[in-house]
């Protein structure tokens, strides 16, 4: 397996779980995904504590973490295993989530998170956000008809931006919700509800939680 030249990932090499290329990741999980296994995809977010309980939770699903940040793919890698030590169906990899994207076949994920990303708040920075419009019509692609992408931000600009961008694609998705204090509307305490570490920060300092839930038509 081709591998980054860094010693960052020299305890990686042999691992299957742990992809450095697109290509890495469809070949080492070949078997997996011929299983009619669908991709639940989190992309450059968060540390480790929700795609661990993704994992746990969806184990008829393949969870994916895609993120350029090598930090957290390696910290939430040996994170995952200890708390899922015998769970196979997950895999990170460590590249841009969008060429990642247009590798994935048509229709070949069910579920994509995006957890307080980063929200490029400067307007020079807004084309780094990754909801743009030519994105939303790549993800229509490859997201499974009538499934889901979940985004939460502590951002209001955020939150409101990608409202919109979602909005002229309206012929694409559906919003089935959206969120202006999650604390407040939603029932945090289900089992079903899973808090990252950054929203456990942005709560405790009294920050309000942003959340949008758009469906493929």
């Amino acid at each position: 397996m081709w591998r980054p030249k860094t010693k960052h990932f020299e305890k990686f090499d042999n691992d299957k779980n742990f992809c450095f290329t697109p290509e890495n990741f469809f070949q080492e999980n070949k078997n997996f995904l011929e299983q009619n296994k669908k991709i639940l995809l989190e992309i450059w977010t968060g540390k480790w504590k929700f795609f661990s309980n993704l994992v746990k939770k969806n184990p008829d699903l393949f969870c994916v973490w895609c993120d350029l940040r090598k930090d957290r793919l390696i910290n939430a890698r040996q994170k995952t295993e200890i708390l899922n030590p015998d769970a196979k169906n997950f895999s990170f990899v460590w590249w841009d989530a969008k060429i990642f994207l247009e590798k994935c076949g048509d229709e070949s994920i069910e579920k994509i998170y995006m957890n307080f990303p980063d929200a490029c708040t400067d307007k020079k920075s807004w084309k780094l956000r990754f909801f743009q419009q030519e994105t939303i019509e790549l993800v229509y692609k490859k997201l499974k008809s009538w499934w889901k992408i979940f985004i939460k931000t502590d951002d209001f600009e955020y939150f409101y931006f990608t409202r919109v961008s979602f909005f002229f694609k309206k012929n694409l998705f559906r919003e089935i919700s959206h969120s202006k204090d999650v604390y407040a509307e939603q029932d945090v305490e289900s089992d079903d509800y899973i808090c990252t570490e950054f929203e456990e920060k942005w709560i405790a300092q009294g920050k309000k939680i942003f959340e949008l839930v758009f469906e493929k038509k």
